[in-house]
Protein backbone atom coordinates (compact mmCIF):
# COMPACT_ATOMS: atom_id res chain seq x y z
CA UNK A 1 0.00 0.00 0.00
CA UNK A 2 1.22 3.16 -0.66
CA UNK A 3 2.76 5.66 2.25
CA UNK A 4 0.16 7.45 4.20
CA UNK A 5 -2.56 5.52 2.02
CA UNK A 6 -6.04 3.95 2.84
CA UNK A 7 -7.70 1.36 0.93
CA UNK A 8 -10.66 1.66 2.93
CA UNK A 9 -10.79 5.73 2.91
CA UNK A 10 -9.62 5.76 -1.02
CA UNK A 11 -12.01 3.19 -2.31
CA UNK A 12 -14.84 5.60 -0.38
CA UNK A 13 -13.29 8.77 -2.29
CA UNK A 14 -13.00 10.38 1.13
CA UNK A 15 -9.34 10.01 2.16
CA UNK A 16 -7.22 12.69 3.37
CA UNK A 17 -3.86 11.51 5.33
CA UNK A 18 -3.72 14.43 6.89
CA UNK A 19 -7.26 13.74 8.47
CA UNK A 20 -6.25 9.55 9.58
CA UNK A 21 -3.39 9.63 12.26
CA UNK A 22 -3.88 6.06 13.02
CA UNK A 23 -4.30 2.72 11.29
CA UNK A 24 -7.62 1.88 13.64
CA UNK A 25 -9.35 5.46 12.53
CA UNK A 26 -8.31 4.42 8.88
CA UNK A 27 -10.18 0.86 9.72
CA UNK A 28 -13.21 1.91 10.75
CA UNK A 29 -16.27 2.03 8.60
CA UNK A 30 -17.42 5.01 7.49
CA UNK A 31 -20.85 6.04 8.30
CA UNK A 32 -23.77 6.57 5.31
CA UNK A 33 -25.37 9.46 5.38
CA UNK A 34 -29.15 9.65 3.56
CA UNK A 35 -30.84 12.62 2.66
CA UNK A 36 -34.83 12.60 1.71
CA UNK A 37 -36.95 15.30 0.20
CA UNK A 38 -36.32 18.44 0.14
CA UNK A 39 -32.98 18.14 2.11
CA UNK A 40 -31.67 15.78 -1.09
CA UNK A 41 -32.96 18.74 -3.27
CA UNK A 42 -31.13 21.27 -1.19
CA UNK A 43 -27.79 19.59 -0.37
CA UNK A 44 -27.49 18.15 -4.02
CA UNK A 45 -27.13 14.40 -3.04
CA UNK A 46 -29.32 11.59 -1.93
CA UNK A 47 -25.68 9.74 0.02
CA UNK A 48 -22.35 10.39 1.41
CA UNK A 49 -21.00 8.64 3.26
CA UNK A 50 -17.52 9.71 5.87
CA UNK A 51 -15.42 8.22 8.67
CA UNK A 52 -16.91 9.03 11.90
CA UNK A 53 -15.27 12.72 12.74
CA UNK A 54 -13.51 13.21 15.97
CA UNK A 55 -15.76 14.06 18.69
CA UNK A 56 -18.91 13.29 17.07
CA UNK A 57 -20.61 11.03 19.09
CA UNK A 58 -24.56 11.93 18.95
CA UNK A 59 -26.86 12.50 15.76
CA UNK A 60 -26.97 16.33 16.93
CA UNK A 61 -23.11 16.33 16.98
CA UNK A 62 -23.74 15.15 13.52
CA UNK A 63 -25.39 17.58 12.44
CA UNK A 64 -23.33 20.19 13.79
CA UNK A 65 -20.87 18.76 11.76
CA UNK A 66 -22.12 18.36 8.75
CA UNK A 67 -23.57 21.90 8.96
CA UNK A 68 -20.10 23.28 9.14
CA UNK A 69 -19.22 21.32 5.76
CA UNK A 70 -20.96 23.64 3.03
CA UNK A 71 -23.62 26.38 2.72
CA UNK A 72 -26.19 24.01 1.80
CA UNK A 73 -25.59 21.52 4.74
CA UNK A 74 -25.64 24.65 7.06
CA UNK A 75 -28.96 26.19 5.30
CA UNK A 76 -30.53 21.89 5.75
CA UNK A 77 -29.27 21.96 9.55
CA UNK A 78 -30.60 25.78 10.53
CA UNK A 79 -31.61 25.55 14.00
CA UNK A 80 -35.02 26.87 12.69
CA UNK A 81 -35.31 23.81 10.38
CA UNK A 82 -37.50 21.28 11.34
CA UNK A 83 -35.28 17.70 10.19
CA UNK A 84 -36.21 14.29 11.56
CA UNK A 85 -33.49 11.45 11.99
CA UNK A 86 -33.14 7.38 11.60
CA UNK A 87 -30.44 5.54 12.71
CA UNK A 88 -29.77 2.09 11.41
CA UNK A 89 -33.31 2.70 10.21
CA UNK A 90 -34.72 3.07 13.86
CA UNK A 91 -36.14 6.95 14.80
CA UNK A 92 -33.80 8.42 16.56
CA UNK A 93 -33.60 11.92 19.01
CA UNK A 94 -30.91 14.47 18.99
CA UNK A 95 -28.74 12.55 21.73
CA UNK A 96 -29.01 8.84 20.31
CA UNK A 97 -25.59 8.03 20.07
CA UNK A 98 -23.87 6.82 16.78
CA UNK A 99 -20.60 4.69 16.15
CA UNK A 100 -18.81 4.16 12.73
CA UNK A 101 -20.48 1.98 10.44
CA UNK A 102 -24.16 3.37 11.44
CA UNK A 103 -26.66 4.22 8.54
CA UNK A 104 -28.21 8.31 8.90
CA UNK A 105 -30.74 9.10 7.45
CA UNK A 106 -32.08 12.90 7.38
CA UNK A 107 -35.43 13.87 6.39
CA UNK A 108 -38.58 16.05 7.01
CA UNK A 109 -41.33 15.57 9.29
CA UNK A 110 -43.82 13.12 7.96
CA UNK A 111 -47.50 14.64 8.03
CA UNK A 112 -50.42 12.38 7.17
CA UNK A 113 -53.97 12.53 6.10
Amino acid sequence: MAEGGCAIGKRHGYHDASAHNSYTACMQKPLTILYFAWLRELIGTSAQTLPLPDGVGTVAALMRHLAATSPAHATAFAPDRKVRCAVNQEFASPDTPIAPGDEIGFFPPVTGG
